[in-house]
């Protein structure tokens, strides 16, 4: 699911940006979350005055990086308590 500000040219290129909210829901998380992602600078961003945005194709490139489709447990997570 892409939001309004983000837009697909032609060629299927990615263009326009997210806000933090948006972000937030792009990828699932807080705002919170994103704005710790920007500020490690491992989410790249823009500043115009106050207002903070991220391209659409940067989300895209983080959310590919980061995600997987092999399911690993960790320990003590995931895992059903045995009933006594």
């Amino acid at each position: 699911l892409l939001h309004a500000m983000a837009l697909r040219d032609s060629a299927g290129e990615l263009h326009g940006a997210f806000r933090i909210s948006e972000a937030a829901d792009y990828f699932g998380v807080s705002t919170d979350t994103v704005r710790r992602l920007i500020k490690s600078g491992e989410l790249a961003h823009a500043r115009v005055v106050s207002s903070i945005t991220i391209p659409v194709r940067e989300a895209a490139r983080y959310l590919a990086e980061h995600t997987t489709t092999e399911w690993v447990a960790e320990p003590g997570r995931g895992v059903p308590s045995k009933k006594k």
